[in-house]
């Protein structure tokens, strides 16, 4: 998971922004406060994190109208995509409690009350349902996994990318499955060790859990396909978009490829709140969806030898500090999308927005 690179917005826009937001004279840093929520919970995804943010501006925000509300939830919004190098994921988690927000808002004005509630008390039913509705969203994985575990069979050879805890919980369910079944996992995992930082903590948990656990890195995925025998492929995401493709870490697509050139299943295990209205046409069409990310740099070696000059440490400085890049996987190499909804075919995607976004 990543928080990406924080830049500064606009002067006007934070000004805009801390005005309408303030509790105590104290003005309310919604990137500052997603940050945290990222550092304190290990196992929170992006989206989810964007959202707790904007429930805990909606809790400090001075606004005393549903529109004025509104118009400083939308703009944090934008302000807390504006600042990351990768804006996507935090699109669909702000874009789905924008959406939640004004069903609450019409649906407390259709259904009336009397005495009709103060605005005051509608905002403290409004940070309860939240509540409520962020619960449901962490609640989502543990119901993945349990749809998805049914597909690891008995002698299964499952391989896993990406440090996904979605799919992490997928495997130890299967493996708790197997155990109830036969006394112990009967499954084996090649893990993909491609630099997610909760990679590592997942070949562990597994490994505890007895499942036998084959680490190997991104270069060996073609030859360990074929040569480990592998049934099938899980990963995670960082957002299904609107045509049921993905965006997500550097690597993704790759895999997808050799997993349809070799006839392999190749499954995305994804909570529901990580789809987003975005529709990238393909891998350079991604700074029109908002990412930004220094993936191609061609070089002459006298830029190369100018720049080595002006700053010795520039590699540390350019990707160190930097969000892991991205790729797109068209929805073709999917098989199909594991989500607490159910198991869906890439093309039900649009179905689901539907159903998420009216």
């Amino acid at each position: 998971m990543t928080t990406g690179d924080v830049t500064k917005p606009e002067p006007l826009a934070i000004r805009t922004a801390q005005a309408s937001a303030q509790d105590d004279s104290t003005p309310f840093d919604i990137v500052q406060e997603y940050r945290t929520i990222l550092a304190s919970d290990p196992e929170i995804s992006m989206p989810v994190a964007a959202i707790e943010a904007l429930i805990a501006l909606l809790g400090r925000t001075s606004a005393t109208t549903a529109m004025e509300t509104v118009s400083v939830i939308k703009t944090h919004a934008e302000l807390l995509q504006q600042a990351v190098s990768n804006p996507v994921p935090l699109k669909a988690g702000t874009d789905l409690f924008q959406q939640y927000l004004l069903r609450s808002l019409k649906g407390q004005a259709a259904a009336g009350s009397a005495p009709p509630l103060s605005f005051d008390e509608t905002r403290q039913h409004l940070l309860r349902n939240s509540q409520r509705f962020v619960t449901r969203a962490k609640a989502a994985r543990e119901t993945i996994a349990y749809k998805g575990a049914a597909y690891v069979k008995d002698g299964s050879v499952v391989l896993a990318a990406g440090g996904s805890r979605t799919v992490k919980t997928l495997l130890l369910r299967a493996a708790d499955r197997h155990v109830e079944r036969w006394g112990s996992p009967r499954f084996k995992v090649v893990y993909v060790m491609d630099g997610s930082r909760d990679s590592v903590p997942a070949v562990e948990a597994l490994r505890e859990r007895g499942v036998p656990v084959a680490e190997i890195e991104q270069s060996a995925v073609a030859f360990t396909l074929r040569a480990a025998r592998v049934d099938m492929a899980f990963v995670g995401t960082e957002v299904v978009v609107q045509n049921g493709g993905l965006l997500s870490r550097m690597g993704t697509f790759q895999l997808a490829t050799l997993c349809q050139a070799m006839k392999i299943p190749f499954y995305v295990a994804a909570e529901s709140h990580k789809i987003v209205r975005v529709y990238p046409l393909s891998q350079a069409d991604l700074p029109r969806c908002g990412v930004r990310q220094d993936v191609l740099e061609f070089k002459c070696a006298e830029q190369q030898k100018a720049e080595e000059e002006d700053s010795p440490d520039l590699f540390n400085r350019s990707f160190g500090q930097q969000a892991s890049p991205i790729d797109y996987t068209p929805p073709e190499f999917i098989s199909s999308i594991i989500t607490e909804q159910g198991v869906k075919m890439p093309a039900a995607v649009y179905d689901l927005i539907l159903d998420l976004y009216t």
